[in-house]
């Protein structure tokens, strides 16, 4: 009988450590996700107030475009519908960075894949001609239509380029290469570059907002945040590929049914 019930008092004791431990890892959680949460209140506040504060020269500077343009100050057509362009970039993703300070639905519509990687790689033709940098875009053999919203899809590729582009900084030969792979229900993009890799650094470390491992000076720390979130948002997953040269990362997303065009 005394060694019935210190057998029983040993199962219980155990069965208390187990949910002991069990309770302390919920509660590490809890402590991780809270931090979190404050980091994007904190995040949201500043979003808020740095698109207060660009709303008003953004728009000063499109009056100025279109004053120039009736005054016949821009002879060449393109340079005008470039800058007309870099305008209605400029307001796009502020007015998208605000969903870190309050969520709000955005209309999804049907989007062309080719050209959201197109368009984000437009954006960083300057960087990466001036690094030298080797771009390989992806070859798609028919188009892939997503259900989406067009320029948050363009943010995030745009920061994950972005990121590529800094990798490769310091390689001899700087290559960035983007695949595409389509299975039944999703469609996988797949952003390599040769760079030194991520030190380390796990995806929760990375997609922490201000969370960064480049040099004091070389960005916020946010582009993984803002692209982890706008993924998400479309129903997809980022994750990081297992490779030994470099860095890849990897976006998953959902391929529309019938009824989301509906």
């Amino acid at each position: 009988m005394r060694s019935r019930r210190i057998e029983q008092a040993y199962t219980a004791s155990e069965r208390q450590r187990t949910e002991l431990i069990e309770t302390n890892r919920r509660l590490e959680q809890a402590q991780i996700d809270l931090a979190r949460s404050a980091k994007l209140a904190a995040l949201g506040h500043l979003a808020a107030s740095v698109t207060h504060e660009l709303g008003q020269p953004i728009s000063a500077f499109r009056n100025h475009l279109a004053a120039a343009e009736i005054g016949n100050e821009i002879t060449s057509p393109k340079t005008a519908s470039n800058l007309n362009k870099l305008v209605d970039r400029m307001e796009s993703i502020t007015s998208q960075f605000r969903y870190f300070a309050r969520k709000q639905a955005a209309k999804k519509t049907s989007v062309d894949l080719s050209t959201v990687l197109d368009e984000a790689a437009n954006l960083l033709r300057t960087e990466i001609a001036q690094g030298k940098i080797r771009f390989r875009s992806a070859d798609l053999p028919e188009p892939i239509t997503l259900h989406a919203h067009q320029v948050q899809l363009e943010q995030a590729f745009t920061n994950l380029f972005k990121n590529a582009v800094h990798a490769v900084e310091t390689a001899i030969d700087p290559e960035i290469s983007v695949r595409v792979e389509r299975t039944s229900d999703t469609v996988v993009i797949r952003v390599t570059d040769n760079g030194p890799g991520l030190g380390g650094a796990s995806l929760a470390d990375l997609q922490e907002p201000f969370f960064s491992t480049k040099p004091s000076g070389v960005g916020m720390g946010l582009g993984l945040a803002i692209a982890t979130e706008i993924i998400t948002d479309h129903g997809g997953a980022l994750s990081i590929g297992d490779t030994t040269d470099g860095a890849e990362f990897i976006v998953t997303l959902p391929l529309p049914d019938d009824g989301d065009f509906a």
